[in-house]
């Protein structure tokens, strides 16, 4: 099976069941006051979506804290460590009932960033239980940018945040909320949440735009990898007929040299 015809049935596997295909995408921050201190950052926000609109879960330290009237935005930060464990064990349980859906991810694949520091966060937080975490199946991970990247090279963009570079050329609207993970960081410190979760929610809309341009084979990337040129070159409709004609001419120079030659 050809790299294109591959991720052509991926992509129709996912578009072809929205309601159990969900994207995710979520924030960290290394915060400094006097309760939190660890090593590694910790989770403010999860976002998933189904790609049908029809589930939406958000996951977020200052929408667990709303539950509570005693918290403000004032007294928040002092109670981080609570809010956190909170949306890591929401979020542990809709794995538990979710974890054999499609899950679309950008880049969520190493232990700074991914699955395995959601993981890392939540056993930390549970240490000394006997709760685990729930595992997505590794064949129900689908990574959009790994798979951009086999369909138009590794390459696709020199640019360092090829999320964002793919949505400019793309087009795509409300680039102006998305923010990098830095700056996420920052508007979180500032307690700013609201921006948090607007920014994980235009990648969300973006990624949807992804998905449907790639169905139809209409995702348009700044620069192209040399085997999508040759591939775009003999599946071109004029190549049918130039590729023909070079052929009959290859033909023709072949006998006569050989007669020449004689």
């Amino acid at each position: 099976m050809s790299k294109n015809k591959e991720i052509h049935e991926i992509i129709q596997k996912i578009t072809k069941s929205p309601s159990n295909t969900l994207i995710i995408f979520y924030s960290h921050a290394k915060v400094i006051n006097s309760e939190v201190s660890d090593l590694t950052p910790m989770l403010t926000t999860i976002l998933v979506r189904s790609l049908d609109k029809k589930t939406y879960e958000e996951f977020s330290i200052y929408k667990e804290a709303d539950k509570f009237k005693e918290i403000d935005r004032n007294t928040i930060n002092e109670n981080y460590t609570d809010l956190e464990h909170a949306i890591l064990g929401n979020f542990n349980n809709f794995l538990k009932h979710h974890k054999n859906f499609m899950w679309i991810h950008w880049n969520m694949n190493n232990s700074q960033f991914g699955f395995e520091a959601i993981k890392h966060r939540f056993m930390k937080m549970v240490e000394g239980t006997s709760e685990q975490f729930e595992e997505i199946p590794t064949n129900n991970k689908i990574d959009l940018n790994y798979l951009i990247e086999q369909a138009y090279g590794k390459n696709y963009t020199r640019d360092v945040d090829k999320f964002k570079s793919l949505a400019k050329y793309n087009k795509f609207l409300h680039l102006d909320r998305i923010l990098d993970l830095g700056d996420e960081m920052i508007e979180f410190n500032n307690k700013n949440f609201e921006a948090v979760v607007y920014s994980l929610e235009q990648k969300i809309d973006i990624v949807v735009e992804i998905i449907d341009k790639m169905k139809v084979e209409n995702l348009k990337v700044p620069q192209k990898g040399w085997y999508v040129k040759s591939y775009d070159l003999v599946t071109h409709p004029g190549f049918g007929i130039s590729g023909f004609l070079i052929g009959i001419l290859g033909i023709v120079l072949s006998i006569v040299f050989f007669f020449l030659s004689k």
